[in-house]
């Protein structure tokens, strides 16, 4: 009986110590952005910004990004968010007959949003030279909703 206590104390305590999820991103709007697992958070950025149609009508974001690193190679990754991202909307000047490009870099996917202006994802298609994938959230939410 004493080992099994123990060894569930142990398991909490590790459960406690390690942030899963969304519990990575400090700062978030939405809680529920979702963090591809495995990963760890490398680095996180805040910053504000303004965007409008001209001058007079300047509307006030502020925007986090996170930027995590997977063991998982990118595909895992991409499936993930895949399957979880926003209906990507039909960009016209892809559709005519334009000469091949050279293969893309990074994938960009919009998330369902919730409580946020936007919520999005960028992850490497290129593994990194240690191995795995590294991939960016960002999130963005009126200033004055930060308040």
């Amino acid at each position: 009986m004493r080992t099994w206590t123990a060894a569930a104390l142990a398991l909490a305590i590790q459960g406690c110590a390690q942030k899963e999820g969304s519990a990575k991103l400090s700062g978030a709007m939405k809680p529920d952005i979702p963090v591809y697992e495995p990963s760890t958070l490398e680095d996180r950025e805040d910053a504000s910004y303004q965007a409008g149609m001209n001058m007079d009508s300047l509307t006030s974001y502020h925007a986090y990004r996170w930027s995590l690193r997977s063991p998982d190679p990118p595909e895992k990754v991409v499936a993930y968010y895949r399957n979880l991202a926003l209906p990507e909307e039909e960009d016209e000047a892809e559709l005519g007959d334009e000469p091949e490009k050279e293969a893309p870099k990074e994938i960009h996917l919009d998330l369902p949003h919730g409580d946020s202006d936007s919520v999005s994802v960028t992850i490497q298609l290129k593994p990194g030279k240690d191995g795995g994938t590294r991939f960016t959230l960002r999130e963005s939410v009126l200033a004055e909703r930060r308040d």
